[in-house]
């Protein structure tokens, strides 16, 4: 697929977009930790509801809450207007500088967040560097069918800058993804 630059502005909200293991979230803290954002996750609403109605999956490894959390993200985008996006709109306002949303899944996620005048960009990585992350991160694998969830598919469809992930430190995925938007 054809990178693409996009010329923004210093101190450009971004949302982060891709699969699960590509390293969103932690690229989003290195830019909380090192350049002035505030960092957002879109999960945020999603891990909330999962908490509140399975308390018992509280203490079970990610690669078992997975699929919870897909199947309530995916009830939570059927609402219009999504409750997920309701709750970045809040951050979003109520952040003083900056904002590095994380967990982008969703072309309309994307849309979303172009129409605000943020950034984003799509982290990609290699299937067996994801899994080996994955698996260093959770300590188990998630389920087959967690990689076919729709949420891990849509982002390949979301046109933006493409920031290959597979092997960069995440300072480097940081540097790569500022640069992929022209920071």
């Amino acid at each position: 697929m054809k990178t693409v630059k996009a010329a923004m502005r210093p101190g450009t909200s971004i949302l982060i977009v891709g699969a699960m293991g590509v390293g969103k979230t932690t690229t989003a803290r290195v830019l909380e930790q090192n350049y002035g954002y505030r960092r957002y996750s879109l999960a945020e609403p999603i891990h909330r509801v999962v908490e509140t109605a399975f308390p018992w999956l509280k203490d079970e490894a990610k690669s078992i809450r997975r699929t919870y959390l897909q199947r309530t993200g995916a009830f939570l985008r059927s609402f219009v207007p999504n409750p997920i996006l309701r709750h970045a709109e809040a951050a979003l306002e109520n952040s003083t500088g900056p904002l590095v949303i994380d967990d982008g899944r969703t072309v309309e996620e994307a849309e979303w967040a172009r129409e605000r005048g943020m950034a984003v960009v799509v982290l990609t990585c290699e299937d067996d560097e994801r899994r080996r992350r994955l698996l260093a991160r959770d300590g188990a694998l998630p389920g087959p069918i967690a990689f076919k969830d729709a949420t891990e598919q849509e982002w390949t469809r979301v046109q933006a800058p493409r920031v290959d992930t597979t092997h960069l430190s995440p300072a480097e995925a940081a540097l790569a993804l500022l640069a992929a938007i022209d920071l």
